[in-house]
């Protein structure tokens, strides 16, 4: 797994949902939503996030990462979440 530096933290983005029709990639991630589940956090991050939580963020926060075995990540500072889902 990777580790983020600093104040980074890496999320796995939630997957566009439709019943019926069919999106084309581009789209699909322009239009997701803005939310994913915490993977990783780097050492000097907001010590209330945590690995697993749900997060929302920015549309233009981050950076997509594109891992070489092919997974797709989004990396963003910890200070570009907006919230995190309450227990």
């Amino acid at each position: 797994m990777w580790e983020p530096l600093f104040g980074r933290v890496l999320l796995e983005r939630a997957q566009l949902k439709t019943t019926s029709i069919i999106i084309p990639q581009q789209a699909e991630k322009r239009n997701a939503p803005c939310y994913g589940k915490v993977l990783a956090v780097g050492p000097t991050a907001d010590k209330s996030i945590k690995v697993g939580d749900t997060v929302i963020f920015g549309v233009h926060a981050g950076t997509w990462i594109k891992t070489p075995d092919g997974k797709e990540l989004f990396a963003c500072q910890d200070e570009d979440l907006i919230a995190k889902e309450g227990a």
